[in-house]
């Protein structure tokens, strides 16, 4: 009961609930957004838009690299100001490189790729979201534990876009526009981020070699190839939709898959709230850091998969409110999306607070491999047959193979723990 109500006494309970406030600001609105959107533009439109954004995304984790995670476990165990001041201009500096690099993917997504006319206009104008990434500082102030500023500044920002969102796009022509102020919030999020952290807690650039810039890559080169095999491959479906069927199926995909991708958000909170803080633990107690890990991962996936039970049984009812009657006969989507939802937050568990957080970065990257490549699999085989059904199937059965591979190797490295009776970090 003591380490139960030290937790709670912590600052990581505190963060956790300025997360859930930000979590629930980023959920509202695309919650509030996406119903209009896809009756404003229709399934084609959004279709394009999805398409869009999904190669986007391919060209965010680039730059996202596994900053994320790594830059927020550093800080977090940093001792001084000036060891803070390093792993940010470390981190901002190789941002700045990928960025660079990533300017190439995009031209090469644009002349390679084969889309049509809209969809390579909504790539470049949502290119501003790699702008934003770039810049943004959530990892600093997430290892900080200092998550109040970070908060309001995104839901700020947020709401600026959304309500941009209802004044200005109006018909399936503003498809652009539509694009211009989804960017919006990372761009503004990432711009006040930087204004804050170096008036209000002193965060300054310092001269870094091209070594230092090296490190921090080989630093989260693992966590990068989860990140971005997560986003290449999680979001797949709308890839290979993309290619072998027409916008108006991908966006009905798209559309639908945006409720558990909602739920999904609404678990974040308690995912970066718990991270640094069971990274400091690990680095104690192993003992301690795995019964708050039981404690949090048990109520947390009771409640998510009560609310999946009840997203499934109100199925038809939840589609055709959020999005119209035009997407009401693909409401079955959801059933193997929720599977895919639940298994999804139990992995983070398994993988980034217990694995990452013990310093076990490699063993997690490697499971994340084996898959994501039996995501391609799984794929092949059904997507020819049973198109965005099959899509979503193959999610939820790679998610399913990654918890066991998980479970596998938290087992192995356990026992090998005992047996040399090291600890584990």
């Amino acid at each position: 009961m003591d380490l139960i109500k030290k937790v709670y006494q912590s600052r990581v309970f505190k963060n956790g609930l300025w997360l859930t406030i930000l979590q629930i600001v980023n959920t509202i609105a695309p919650m509030l957004t996406i119903p209009y959107i896809t009756r404003v533009l229709g399934a084609s439109k959004y279709g394009s838009f999805s398409i869009a954004l999904n190669l986007i995304y391919y060209i965010q984790v680039v730059v996202e690299y596994g900053f994320a995670m790594t830059g927020a476990r550093k800080v977090a165990l940093a001792k001084t100001q000036k060891e803070i001041d390093k792993i940010y201009s470390s981190i901002l500096y190789s941002r700045i490189v990928l960025t660079i690099i990533s300017v190439f993917f995009l031209v090469g997504f644009t002349v390679l790729g084969g889309y049509d006319q809209n969809t390579v206009i909504c790539m470049v104008i949502l290119f501003l979201i790699v702008f934003g990434t770039t810049i943004q500082l959530t990892w600093l102030f997430q290892g900080m534990q200092e998550m109040k500023p970070i908060t309001v500044i995104s839901s700020i920002s947020r709401i600026i876009s959304l309500i941009s969102i209802f004044l200005f796009v109006k018909t399936e022509n503003d498809l652009y526009l539509y694009c211009f102020l989804y960017s919006l919030t990372n761009v503004i999020y990432g711009i006040v981020g930087h204004i804050i952290a170096r008036n209000k807690y002193h965060i300054k650039t310092i001269h870094i070699s091209l070594k230092n810039i090296l490190n921090e890559l080989r630093d989260g080169w693992y966590l990068f190839t989860s990140s971005a095999m997560s986003k290449i491959f999680g979001n797949i479906g709308i890839t290979v939709l993309g290619l072998v069927t027409v916008e108006y199926e991908v966006g009905i995909y798209s559309a639908i898959s945006k409720i558990t991708s909602v739920a999904i958000l609404l678990f974040l909170p308690v995912s970066q709230a718990l991270f640094p803080y069971i990274s400091k633990v690990f680095e104690t107690s192993k003992t301690d850091a795995l019964k708050i890990i039981k404690l949090v991962s048990i109520s947390t996936v009771f409640v998510f998969s009560l609310g999946g039970l009840v997203i499934f049984l109100y199925r038809d009812l939840i589609v055709e409110i959020a999005f119209g009657s035009e997407y009401l006969k693909y409401s079955l989507l959801l059933l193997p999306l929720l599977i895919w939802m639940i298994t999804s937050i139990i992995n983070n568990f398994l993988g980034i607070q217990i694995l990452v957080a013990s310093g076990h970065q490699k063993e997690y990257s490697k499971a994340f491999t084996v898959s994501m490549l039996f995501l391609v699999i799984y794929n092949l085989i059904l997507i020819g047959k049973f198109m965005m059904y099959g899509v979503a199937t193959a999610q939820a059965l790679s998610e399913i193979t990654l918890t066991i591979i998980l479970i596998k190797s938290i087992s192995k490295i356990y026992r090998k723990s005992n047996k040399t009776n090291e600890n584990i970090c």
